[in-house]
């Protein structure tokens, strides 16, 4: 039986191609497909695949079933809880202390009016988003999680890019080094309660 023959229908024509490439000469190649099972089932291989000396193509392949449905799971998850922030205008940020790289959830963006391709958030825009009388109170609940490992739960008001006023609940968590002593990070929500 030719090998396409347990290759899954969706999955052939990228077999084939690749298939070509490497009988014309190319280059070793990686790639996943889902081939059929003893039982009729299905598996997910990973294919490390290349053209030998003696013109034979030559292939090994890994079992990565477990692996794609662990990454399909966490796609689902991901959708979900996109879905789930935008329906409670809530969203989730992260702030590395070590580099000081600052992750907004694209809700996060929504909420201060700022278009992701055009605005990277930094600690200090993050704080500069505060309205002025609210600022010192929110940099003091982060440094209170920063120096004592305290998470903290707050509302204060925000300025979004286009000058509008809105009010904030956030909540802040620590993120502790491996030895779980030091404060190398901050995980938190928040969510527009205007």
């Amino acid at each position: 039986t030719p090998f396409i023959a347990f290759v899954h229908p969706d999955d052939v024509d990228k077999t084939v191609r690749l298939v070509e490439t490497l009988a014309a000469g190319g280059r070793a190649v990686r790639f996943s497909n889902r081939y059929r099972t003893a039982d009729g089932g299905w598996r997910w291989l990973e294919w490390w695949a290349c053209k030998g000396a003696d013109g034979l193509i030559k292939a090994t392949a890994r079992d990565e079933t477990t692996r794609q449905e662990s990454l399909r799971q966490l796609d689902r998850s991901v959708r979900s809880l996109r879905l789930a922030e935008e329906v409670g205008n809530v969203g989730h940020w992260s702030l590395n202390l070590l580099d000081r790289a600052v992750y907004w959830s694209p809700q996060i963006y929504r909420i201060h009016g700022r278009d992701p391709a055009k605005y990277r958030p930094t600690l200090e825009g993050g704080m500069e988003a505060f309205h002025p009388d609210d600022r010192e109170e929110a940099a003091r609940y982060l440094s209170r999680v920063v120096e004592h490992r305290e998470a903290f739960e707050f509302e204060l008001r925000i300025i979004r890019a286009d000058g509008e006023v809105r009010r904030v609940g956030v909540i802040g968590r620590p993120e502790l080094d491996d030895t779980g002593e030091r404060v190398v990070g901050v995980f938190g929500v928040l969510q527009d309660v205007t």
